[in-house]
């Protein structure tokens, strides 16, 4: 079944030149099922492995909202190994969450947590 976003998303994974056998982080950050599905089918179809960092506007708005500084940090363990081994990065982006939600401990370990996968991309140059 093709939609209206399957030959976008053909061409999101063709303009990042992803690669049979790759690992590609998907970053969900519209909470767009519809776009999200058709961009994860063309990265499977061309053979690579996506893998979903699901931060859309409104979920970080919950996670801000309700997790504490402790559960932020034990939660970014994975993010920030799976930062390490992917091979390159596809962000959807249509949206910026409302941070004064966050108490001011919580805001700091999501900036601490957002700072170290921001050097992490740019220490691996990674392709987005």
């Amino acid at each position: 079944m093709t939609t209206t976003w399957t030959p976008i998303a053909h061409r999101i994974v063709t303009g990042l030149g992803v690669q049979p056998g790759e690992l590609i982080q998907v970053r969900d950050h519209i909470d767009r099922p519809d776009v999200l599905h058709e961009v994860l089918l063309a990265v499977d179809c061309a053979g690579a492995t996506p893998l979903i960092d699901h931060q859309s506007p409104a979920y970080l708005n919950r996670w801000l909202a309700e997790a504490t500084p402790a559960a932020m940090t034990q939660s970014s363990h994975h993010r920030l190994r799976w930062l390490e081994q992917v091979d390159r990065v596809i962000t959807l982006s249509g949206g910026t969450p409302d941070f004064t939600l966050a108490a001011p401990p919580t805001l700091a370990a999501w900036q601490a947590l957002d700072a170290t996968l921001t050097e992490i991309e740019e220490a691996r140059r990674l392709p987005i």
